[in-house]
């Protein structure tokens, strides 16, 4: 009586549709569940950002204009004066001083420094790695100059993008920030030539160099590290 009443009730419910539709339900969830190898819905299509990656405040957004743009300045400000005598010291001294005022926000009202802009050499346009004095867009845009020296882009930048006063001229942070600025145009080149180079420790690495087996996926081919092929 029992097992008449079962097959009773199965032949009502395939009759409806009803169990068809319940067992595909629950074959669509297995298959989703049960198969790891096969890559899962995202529902998250946006590229994934580098939590650690900092915005260049010196690039413009999409559809504004350069925060440089418009912003004229004095070319007495910036072009040297008269019988001009830079500072002189220590080379090695004025690099390492470069260094830090290269870094240094304090140098600026904005908060920004020179490496801000110029984090891992960008924002240099080909002209940069010319010898000084050359044209320069910025010069010629801001203050009407057909070409500069580096010393006085250097006080450019200073009134322009860090938004402060120019340097004194014989000042030693002037000095130190044109002879660092020299070793940044000198090794430019490598550094573009070099992507490897880059100080972004998030920086994407191939797993195979690092773990041959680092993909989670565990029905991906397992390959050999680069060095063993």
């Amino acid at each position: 009586m029992t097992t008449f009443k079962l097959r009773k009730i199965t032949h009502t419910l395939v009759s409806s549709g009803l169990l068809v539709t319940t067992l595909g339900i629950s074959l669509i969830g297995c298959t989703s569940l049960c198969r790891p190898c096969v890559p899962r819905t995202q529902t998250n299509t946006g590229t994934v950002k580098n939590p650690t990656a900092k915005k260049n405040p010196c690039v413009p957004n999409p559809g504004s204009t350069n925060p440089c743009a418009g912003k004229k300045v004095n070319p007495t400000n910036i072009t040297r004066p008269a019988n001009y005598r830079p500072y002189q010291g220590n080379q090695a001294d004025l690099r390492k001083y470069g260094k830090n005022f290269y870094n240094d926000t304090n140098l600026s009202t904005n908060g920004r420094s020179c490496q801000s802009c110029h984090q891992d050499g960008s924002l240099f346009r080909p002209t940069f790695m010319q010898p000084y004095p050359h044209f320069v867009a910025m010069a010629r845009d801001l203050a009407g100059l057909s070409q500069i020296e580096l010393d006085e882009m250097v006080q450019l930048c200073m009134i322009a993008s860090m938004e402060a006063k120019p340097l004194m001229w014989n000042s030693r942070a002037l000095a130190a920030l044109t002879i660092y600025t020299t070793e940044i145009q000198q090794a430019l080149p490598e550094l573009h030539s070099n992507p490897g180079r880059s100080r972004n420790p998030c920086a994407i690495k191939d797993p195979r160099r690092i773990n041959p087996d680092a993909l989670k996926n565990p029905c991906a081919l397992r390959q050999a590290p680069i060095s063993e092929r």
